[in-house]
């Protein structure tokens, strides 16, 4: 385990919200973390904890609920979280167990857990115990420094480079049981949940918007019109192609660069026949708006004209295994708006749901 105790450049951090903006934004934009690229950050995620995840039998005992402050997710390699604490007060083994629940949580399943409260920073190995699980202590204060002297453990080349699964191919296919190239029979992905999150959302005719379309959203199935699972170099790609609903939908698709075709890839030399250790698949995609432009905010809408320049970033992330013919799991999708015209307005979203795909030997 290092320990660096060197204190620079010091910080006014008075509460925790200071050390999220003032302290920890800076320390990951000057690692190479950005929003909707293949390095990302997703901020504030809310996670359920079922009884049995924390060793909680009673069928009378409810779910709980805890936020992850930040995930780090770099492609095709894994993730891992970073939690904020009030600077006035020492991070205790209470803070560093519940970082740790957030990085085990099955939606998540960091490889790291970092805690800082911006004058001391611990890292921990999110899946051995708190006795040995401890990589390291920094008592750097100034974000930028911090940056540069963890960069060989969390930097997003480095955390590759550490993390990214080693391609031995146990077998000559992409799953047990199947070829090195397999078409998708049929498909489908069902959304269980969509928020949307702006700060123009408290506007009254922005809010109803938006709510209706994430209650559109909840329950939609999208089918795979074809594709395939293959084996391509030291990757395994998922191509999937879906089904528009109409004529529209496909054309708004065509002229915004929103493909119908998404390729999903994961390093992994297999994909996995266990539900319990599952294998992961990442993609990201971009596409824009331009005034005069026809668009469409959901698959239910009837389109509109848009009145602003629009440009989107899609980072999603699936996991799943191999059951009989079927490769089923769940998939999460983050989308990301940027208005150049107007960069003060901030715009997300967020969906998430299940998939099955049918496999062809």
């Amino acid at each position: 385990m290092f320990q660096l105790a060197e204190m620079s450049g010091r910080l006014a951090l008075t509460n925790e919200a200071d050390v999220r903006e003032d302290f920890i934004t800076p320390f990951l934009a000057e690692l190479g973390y950005r929003k909707g690229t293949e390095n990302d950050i997703l901020r504030e995620k809310n996670l359920i904890y079922q009884r049995n995840f924390l060793g909680r039998k009673k069928s009378s005992d409810p779910p709980l609920a805890g936020r992850a402050d930040y995930i780090l997710s770099v492609v095709g390699a894994g993730r891992w979280v970073i939690e904020a604490k009030p600077p006035s007060v020492a991070i205790s083994r209470d803070d560093i167990e519940q970082a740790l629940t957030y990085a085990r949580h099955p939606e998540i399943s960091a490889a790291l857990c970092v805690i800082t409260n911006g004058a001391e920073t611990r890292i921990y190995n999110s899946m051995a115990s708190f006795e040995d699980g401890a990589v390291g202590i920094a008592t750097e204060s100034d974000p930028y420094e911090l940056a540069r002297k963890l960069q060989p453990i969390i930097g997003p080349q480095e955390f590759r480079a550490k993390f990214c699964p080693k391609n031995i191919r146990l077998s000559g296919g992409v799953a047990t049981g199947f070829s090195e190239s397999c078409e998708i029979v049929s498909g489908t992905a069902t959304y269980r949940g969509f928020e949307w999150d702006s700060n123009i959302s408290s506007i009254p005719e922005v809010s109803a918007k938006l709510n209706v379309l994430k209650d559109s959203m909840k329950g939609f199935v999208s089918h795979i019109s074809e594709g395939s699972v293959s084996v391509d170099g030291d990757r395994i790609v998922v191509r999937t192609s879906w089904s528009m609903l109409n004529d529209k939908m496909e054309a708004f698709a065509n002229t915004s660069g929103f493909s119908r075709i998404i390729e999903f890839y994961s390093f992994d030399p297999v994909i996995s026949s266990d539900p319990e250790i599952p294998t992961y698949f990442d993609s990201i995609m971009e596409f824009s708006v331009k005034p005069g432009d026809q668009m469409y905010e959901s698959p239910f809408d009837s389109g509109s004209i848009s009145e602003l320049n629009m440009k989107s970033r899609v980072t999603a992330r699936a996991k799943g295994h191999v059951q009989g013919e079927h490769f089923v799991g769940e998939f999460f999708m983050k989308y990301y708006y940027d208005f150049p015209d107007y960069p003060q307005l901030e715009m997300s979203a967020e969906g998430f749901g299940d998939f099955s795909m049918r496999l062809g030997h």
